[in-house]
């Protein structure tokens, strides 16, 4: 009536390595040859994520990512300057049936602020941030 642990019997465990507070998986993945097996291939992938890593890195500096968003933020901020006060000009012309006109003069004024705000953001970037000043 009983089962007999000790004895062979159809996918038992291997003598010795039974437990009843064991798992199979803990078994097979700590003290046999697949521990060995995980550990290498463990420290094989941690080489190639690094190599990876390394191959990946671009050797940009601080400096220059600073630089490469502030130039994505003046760029971002003219587009926009432009394209609000040409959607402004368009209700004004909706509205008032003077199309195209009023559009075409605030395409014109946007373009106009957008390069004054390019300009005046880009000194601001050249300055010294301790006197504000560009010497």
């Amino acid at each position: 009536m009983g089962a007999n642990l000790d004895g062979p019997r159809a996918g038992a465990l291997p003598l010795g390595l039974w437990s009843p507070w064991r798992s199979p998986g803990d078994i097979f993945l700590s003290g046999t040859p697949f521990a060995v097996a995980d550990d290498r291939q463990s420290d094989d992938l941690d080489k190639r994520i690094a190599d990876a890593k390394a191959a990946h890195d671009r050797g940009v500096s601080r400096a220059e990512g600073a630089s490469e968003s502030r130039g994505w933020a003046v760029g971002i901020e003219f587009v926009g300057v432009v394209l609000i006060s040409a959607f402004i000009g368009w209700l004004i012309d909706r509205f008032a049936g003077t199309a195209p006109w009023i559009m075409i003069g605030m395409l014109v004024l946007g373009f106009v602020a957008g390069v004054y705000r390019a300009m005046k953001t880009s000194a601001q970037f050249d300055a010294d941030p301790t006197t504000g000043s560009k010497d």
